[in-house]
């Protein structure tokens, strides 16, 4: 039923639903991985998450209005993966 717990990601989700952000989180949870988690939608915050920190994983939306996922991946913090 539930995997196998793993420590928590910093992960960073570019996402415009709050309620898709957090079925994603709590997708993740379930499965055993929890995280500690943030939300941006827009440019300038995505820009200032990755200056802040490192993070393990970056999920984004495709289809963010505003931008485009090569924005996500130009921005991106050293080491932090990728999914789009």
């Amino acid at each position: 039923m539930n995997a196998q717990a793993h420590p928590p990601l910093d992960l960073l989700v570019v996402e415009d639903s709050e309620l898709d952000y957090q079925l994603l989180v709590a997708t993740l949870s379930l499965q055993g991985w929890p995280s500690r988690a943030l939300r941006v939608d827009s440019l300038p915050a995505l820009g200032a998450a990755l200056g802040a920190q490192d993070w393990d994983l970056v999920i984004s939306d495709h289809h963010l209005p505003g931008f485009q996922d090569l924005d996500v991946r130009r921005r991106r913090g050293k080491g932090s993966r990728i999914l789009a």
